[in-house]
């Protein structure tokens, strides 16, 4: 059941931009939204970044903020509103809070930068998604996107990737929690890496040489949909 979800704010459309979604998810359940921003001091030489606006906004401010966003939400009838100002290094005291409160998911937006841009800047998202022990919702919107979201925010369709692992199916809760019977597509997807033929011993990971071993190959696969199948009935069971 979904009926805790935390959504860290720093003051920015694109972090607010979250809220729908996560408003939607917890109205299901008549459950709780936990509002965190935190205030973390950093050098003066990485002020500035589009990607950290959590440093923008002085330590007072941010006090104010967060409550007027927590009392602009509470009007909501079926659900409950909480929030919090912590301090520290920004991934490590969502991720806190989200243990302290008990949520179940964490939503947030993002700008789904990657390569040099990433590197350079950081991420917050992708701090929040290694650091975090539960599921992580990542929203990428473009600008004025969040305007034209309205609820409820159905999701129509889900694709879950898993592999061969007990650990990949832990997913599956937060899938049927999110999903809806009748209105969300649920695609499994597992991929699966030819076997080579021939590995040349002499480079460290090794060279694939030659055509992938088809036997070989085949019956990886066939393995493979067998338990794709246990695997959709497992999710399908969780979704009724």
């Amino acid at each position: 059941m979904l009926a805790n979800v935390l959504v860290p704010l720093d003051g920015s459309s694109l972090a607010e931009a979250a809220l729908p979604t996560a408003i939607s998810l917890v109205r299901r359940k008549h459950g709780h939204v936990e509002l965190v921003i935190v205030h973390e001091d950093v050098p003066y030489e990485w002020e500035g970044y589009e990607d950290g606006p959590w440093h923008s906004m002085p330590e007072s401010k941010q006090v104010h903020y967060i409550h007027d966003k927590a009392k602009q939400l509470s009007g909501a009838r079926d659900m409950t509103v909480g929030h919090a100002l912590r301090r520290g290094d920004v991934a490590d005291q969502i991720c806190a809070r989200a243990a302290e409160v008990g949520a179940d998911m964490i939503v947030m937006g993002t700008h789904g930068r990657t390569g040099l841009t990433r590197m350079l800047v950081g991420s917050v998202a992708d701090a929040v998604v290694r650091r975090a022990t539960i599921p992580v919702l990542l929203l990428r919107v473009s600008g004025g996107a969040s305007s034209a979201r309205t609820l409820p925010l159905p999701f129509r369709r889900i694709l879950v990737p898993i592999d061969d692992s007990p650990q990949s199916r832990l997913i599956f809760d937060a899938v049927a929690a999110v999903a809806e019977r009748g209105v969300t597509e649920l695609i499994l997807l597992r991929v699966v890496t030819p076997v080579p033929s021939v590995m040349d011993a002499t480079f460290p990971y090794g060279y694939v040489s030659g055509p992938p071993d088809e036997t070989a190959t085949r019956y990886i696969v066939s393995a493979a949909d067998h338990e794709l199948t246990g695997a959709a009935v497992d999710l399908g069971e969780r979704t009724l």
